[in-house]
């Protein structure tokens, strides 16, 4: 047994010698390859050190990169502008496959993160066995990363409590950028907590704009304005993505507070250098940020140097997020409705999967029962050539196949919907067991909302057609106009779904007008001590092209040009969102004068309701009983206002408070509101046309067709009133010219019982209130003096004649006397604007001096001319 053992050993010892002998060659030649790849790899860490070296103390200058990429004849995009070290790597690697440049460069750009020195490359490389393996190492825990995303909290920051009056109520028909106060100023931010919620909110709008918190695509092109913004009259940071497409998907990220590193400049970091910053911000400390007229530097103390270009109006590439020129009417979408609209795209989308991989297989048996039946034929050669074509026939038949017949194409994937159909649906709300629910009148409540299909259905499969129909997006209190062609994407809706159901909260929306009609969401929200507004572009019909809403990026934010018409709207829903009335009922305690005036106000009430513009009053001092009895005296006149108005148009303070305290009040609900201007009054004020020859007023219809954008030098005023000199328009008025124009000309005597002024928080302006402190006479010429001393003009137009029912005066005691208290008051609180009195020793005299006063604060024309629509 062994012998044989012995015997077998010594034949493969032969055949083995023989070849060994064949393969001493290749033995040679493989181990000069060893040595040579040794040497090359030694060579390859060699070139790469000095790369290192040169590159790595030079800034991440795109415009760098562009040079040397051009110089070299090779081609320079978003790789080399991604990672610096690309670009030299293809010059001194020349020849090599493109998957090593992509090794090599991202090992460098790791050993930057980590701060590798350049005389410390070699021994880093040793010691994670090569850039090779560094690579691999690295995609391996970016995958890992991917599969656990890591969850960013909201930017929260403490601060102290706001004071009652700057706390958040909830106003009817409030427009998204003034949802809630804002909470105080805080202090500026030190560079390390700004640099770190500057990279929440980076996160954050990825998020909403990609679905992605970190870019993984091309970079090239985008980037992230940092800057100081006046917002409701604080500075405070925001962050926001610009790009130099012409349209795109775009978010605001307002922090609590502002960044004084930048103090008024603006910087533009770029996708490249935020991806960067993420990286490296938790793993090193140290953080600083410098700031210059050219770059905002931000390094750590391990040598880390992020940069961020100074943005210049000279730079026409970029655009961002436009200015609103109209909003369209309120809707309402909160964590319920976004935890149902991301639960029936699941649904959609995974019944798309199905049918589409049912129907691949269907069709791959069909293409295999074919194949035989054709590799059938060919073996019984019943195959002759015609022309291009192969003509088999049947066997035992006449019957010929052409072989076209059976060249079947296995179908793509079924593609997910893009974009969203969107229907007002109007029905009656119905409580758990469907039965319709009523109001305390026995009315039924209707139920508004709006309703998500997915566009172009007939490419979603047949069964997934079912539950199509079945999301509730969002809820509204009006009548929303949606234009045929005006759909939504389903990415960026999708995108913020996650936000609202994850935090509970909700998100006020608006349809809004740019330079194309309906262009855009607008969608606002708070998140953590942060405010987020989203602004998505609609679709257009079948060629799914988004519409325009972007314009290019300018230094200073301009004054929206607000006009809130939306598509398909007539001239009475214009009206209605352009112009909100706020009438201040006082409850006198005097039961004589408050009869008059309760009979009084019924009268404005029965006008004002024919005019066409929303009503919103303030029945100060009225008890539960006194609304009742005015509403049955009035026919439920009140229930109707809510009824068209919304359930707040009409709010009762049993406790009355003076004048100035409840102007204040309208003040603020009209800032907050959508509409472009509010019409201040007391409860006996109407308008008349007994100087012209018309047979109602048409003079709010005429600035509605127009929009507010004409009457750009118009911020307050108010209506002719022929009880004070001059008793008659026609002293300075000329019939011809206002029956064609609107006239405005300067006058400070403003009168309260009747006045307009523009939405300033609307249009990113600072707003207006008289001092809660003035509890005397004059408030209304308290306002003006205000108004003048912010820079805002107040105007008399001749155009409307001011109309007070007779009755009694809540100032009719020692009027000419408390008319001179308040006229020296007045003078006081303005003197460092030179703010005078006429005659100051005459104690008769009421009159303000105020020509120094208009030279300090008055810049713009003494007046407008804008002509009827």
């Amino acid at each position: 047994m062994s012998g044989g053992s012995n015997s077998a050993g010594q034949d493969y010892g032969k055949e083995l010698n023989d070849i060994d002998d064949q393969l001493s060659v290749a033995k040679r030649a493989g181990h000069l390859a060893v040595k040579h790849e040794k040497a090359g790899q030694a060579r390859a860490r060699e070139a790469l050190q000095k790369i290192y070296e040169v590159w790595h103390p030079l800034l991440n200058s795109s415009e760098l990169i562009e040079a040397y990429c051009k110089r070299h004849n090779i081609k320079c995009n978003s790789t080399q502008r991604e990672n610096r070290f690309r670009a030299p790597i293809e010059v001194c690697f020349a020849g090599m496959v493109a998957g090593s440049f992509t090794r090599y460069a991202r090992a460098l750009e790791l050993a930057e993160e980590a701060l590798i020195k350049p005389d410390e490359l070699f021994d880093w490389f040793d010691k994670h066995h090569g850039p090779d393996r560094i690579y691999l190492d690295d995609l391996e825990a970016r995958k890992i990363a991917k599969r656990n995303p890591v969850i960013h909290a909201p930017v929260t920051l403490s601060q102290p409590t706001p004071p009652a009056a700057l706390t958040p109520t909830a106003v009817p028909n409030s427009a998204p950028a003034a949802a809630g106060q804002w909470p105080v100023a805080l202090q500026p931010a030190a560079p390390q907590l700004g640099l770190a919620a500057i990279l929440v909110a980076i996160a954050q709008v990825r998020l909403l704009v990609t679905g992605k918190e970190r870019q993984t695509g091309s970079t090239e092109g985008s980037g992230f304005l940092l800057r100081n913004a006046m917002i409701d009259g604080v500075r405070r940071l925001t962050v926001e993505n610009v790009s130099t497409r012409y349209t795109f998907t775009t978010a605001r990220y307002t922090l609590p507070l502002p960044w004084d590193v930048i103090g008024d400049r603006e910087y533009i970091l770029s996708a490249s250098e935020a991806n960067r910053l993420a990286r490296v911000f938790a793993s090193f400390s140290g953080w600083t940020a410098t700031a210059d007229v050219d770059q905002l530097k931000i390094t750590s103390a391990g040598g880390h140097r992020i940069i961020a270009e100074a943005f210049s109006d000279m730079d026409t590439r970029w655009r961002h997020m436009a200015t609103p020129t109209a909003f369209g009417a309120h809707l309402t979408i909160d964590a319920g409705q976004a935890r149902e609209f991301l639960f029936w795209q699941k649904r959609i989308e995974r019944s798309v999967r199905a049918c589409s991989r049912q129907l691949r297989v269907t069709v791959r048996k069909e293409i295999e029962t074919h194949r035989r039946i054709a590799a059938n034929m060919w073996q019984q050669n019943r195959n002759v050539v015609n022309g291009q074509r192969w003509v088999m026939t049947v066997p035992n038949s006449s019957r010929h196949l052409d072989s076209r017949s059976f060249d079947l194409q296995m179908p793509g994937k079924v593609s997910m919907p893009r974009a969203l159909d969107l229907n007002m649906v109007r029905s009656v709300k119905a409580d758990k067991h469907g039965m319709p629910i009523r109001d305390a009148n026995d009315k039924l409540i209707p139920d508004l909302y709006i309703e998500a299909h997915h566009f172009h259905t007939s490419t979603i499969p047949v069964d997934s057609r079912v539950n199509n129909m079945m999301c509730r997006l969002f809820s509204t209190q009006s009548h929303v106009a949606i234009g045929e062609d005006v759909r939504l994407p389903v990415l960026e809706t999708a995108s913020l779904c996650p936000f609202l159901f994850n935090s509970g909260a909700s998100a006020q929306a608006q349809f809004v007008n740019t330079d194309e009609t309906q262009a855009a969401l607008m969608v606002e929200f708070a998140h953590g001590s942060g405010h987020v507004r989203y602004m998505i572009p609609t679709i257009k019909s079948a060629s799914l092209l988004r519409r325009n809403a972007c314009q290019p990026l300018t230094r200073t934010i301009p004054v929206a040009a607000i006009t809130t018409a939306p598509v398909g709207q007539d001239i009475t829903t214009e009206m209605e969102q352009q112009f909100c009335a706020y009438i201040i009922a006082f409850r006198p305690g005097d039961e004589e004068k408050w009869q008059a005036r309760r009979a009084n106000f019924l009268r404005q009430l029965n006008w004002w309701m024919q005019q066409n513009v929303t009503i919103n009053l303030l029945l100060s001092g009225w008890s539960d009983e006194d609304r009742q009895a005015f509403n049955r005296d009035g026919n439920l006149i009140l229930d109707e206002i809510e009824e068209r108005y919304g359930d707040q148009a009409v709010v009762r303070e049993e406790q009355g408070q003076p004048l100035i305290t409840n102007r204040i009040a309208c003040l603020k609900r009209f800032y907050s509101s959508t509409h472009d201007w509010g019409i201040m009054m007391d409860d006996d004020a109407i308008l008349e046309t007994k100087y012209y020859n018309e047979d109602r007023v048409t003079f709010f219809e005429e600035m509605a067709r127009n929009k507010p954008v004409k009457y750009e030098d118009v911020d307050v005023f108010f209506p002719f009133w022929d009880k004070k000199p001059p008793r008659h328009p026609k002293a300075f008025w000329n019939a011809a010219d206002y029956a064609g124009n609107h006239i405005f000309e300067r006058n400070p005597d403003l009168k309260g019982s009747m006045f307009v002024v523009r939405n300033f928080r609307k249009e990113g302006r600072p707003e207006v209130f008289p001092d809660a402190s003035y509890l005397i006479h004059g408030e209304d010429t308290l306002f003006a003096t205000e108004a003048m001393a912010k820079g805002y003009t107040v105007m008399m137009t001749a155009n409307i004649i001011l109309k007070e029912f007779e009755g009694p005066s809540y100032f009719d005691a020692q009027r000419k006397a408390n008319m001179r208290i308040a006229a020296e008051r007045i003078a006081s609180m303005y003197a460092d604007l030179d703010l005078r009195m006429l005659k100051p020793d005459d104690p008769t005299n009421k009159t303000l001096y105020r020509n120094k006063f208009f030279a300090r604060c008055w810049h713009k024309p003494k007046g407008q001319i804008v002509p009827k629509p």
